[in-house]
């Protein structure tokens, strides 16, 4: 078609050998805007030029059962946290949080991919399974 022309051509690799190890990992109960720090929550929603959301936050434990695709991670709660606010009983006052995955069944196939710096190759891994985490308790 004349109207949609081919404005780029990309290199395309596929690694195979690392299918088996790619799983993309999601938090659904998580908005996008997410911080381990709920005083920082507002500041996403920032409409000032060059504003960048913190990154998120680093997790300080990971278990992996690679033979059933389960993965665990524990993030440290910071003491700025809205708790700390208030006064909150001893056994509710939580200093870290644990997700565990639910292993997400594919219906289609799905790869993840990374365009190198000059945007003309594309490196792409087939995913072996989505991994959803949700707080353990």
């Amino acid at each position: 078609d004349d109207d949609d022309e081919i404005v780029r051509e990309i290199d395309v690799y596929i690694s195979p050998e690392l299918a088996q190890t790619m799983h993309l990992v999601q938090f659904p109960l998580q908005p996008a805007t997410h911080t381990v720090n709920p005083l920082l929550n507002h500041l996403s929603k920032a409409k000032t030029a060059g504003y960048r959301p913190p990154p998120p936050p680093i997790p300080t434990t990971a278990k992996v059962r690679p033979q059933n695709s389960m993965l665990e991670l524990t993030f440290n709660i910071p003491n700025q946290s809205f708790s700390a606010q208030r006064h909150v009983p001893e056994v509710l006052n939580l200093t870290e949080r644990t997700y565990a995955s639910q292993h997400i069944h594919m219906k289609t196939h799905m790869a993840m991919g990374l365009f190198d710096s000059t945007g003309t190759r594309i490196d792409l891994v087939p995913l072996k399974s989505v991994l959803q985490m949700r707080p353990s308790f």
